[in-house]
């Protein structure tokens, strides 16, 4: 019985690592470029700025997703935060994609683009797997606390609206 619960968690881990691999390393985007390919020979300074903006963006937007998902079940708002981290990703990586195709982030960096490219570079390369961290935190967050939080927010609701009859109650009281 040990083995077989030892080898399917094995298991378990090896088509996570796989899982990682395939996302990091042989993803073929579909991505149509917009706008022009920067230059390597001669690049035009307000394109690295773009660049480095695109990346902020990409990171803002991270970021910014995680937290409101994160929010989402103390606010009360009932959202499966699966479907929402799977709906926001799909544009994202193609965000992702784009700002690399036109940057050319995977082909230049190391080159004698300058340090600024190359931190905005590396930045860009730790993206994806900073979304894979992400993820893993949401999931384990779904299982464990989203439907503890929604529970606690319902309990704290019922009782809020409980104290707010008897307020009430209290008042009609005091008029008559």
């Amino acid at each position: 019985m040990a083995t077989v619960y030892i080898t399917t968690i094995a298991l378990g881990f090896i088509l996570l690592a796989a899982s990682i691999v395939k996302q990091l390393y042989f993803r073929s985007p579909d991505v149509k470029l917009r706008g022009n390919r920067l230059s390597a020979a001669n690049p035009d300074p307000a394109e690295l700025l773009r660049c480095n903006e695109d990346v902020r963006r990409l990171y803002t937007e991270l970021t910014a997703e995680m937290t409101k998902l994160l929010g989402a079940p103390a606010a009360g708002r009932g959202t499966s935060l699966d479907r929402a981290w799977r709906t926001f990703t799909k544009r994202w990586l193609y965000d992702w994609d784009e700002v690399n195709l036109r940057c050319r982030f995977s082909e230049l960096v190391g080159s004698k683009m300058g340090r600024a490219y190359n931190r905005t570079a590396v930045v860009h390369g730790d993206l994806p797997t900073m979304r894979l961290k992400y993820q893993s935190l949401l999931k384990t967050f779904d299982e464990e606390q989203a439907r503890q939080l929604a529970a606690m927010r319902d309990q704290l609701d019922q009782s809020h609206r409980a104290f707010e009859k008897l307020v009430e109650r209290r008042k009609q009281r005091g008029t008559e």
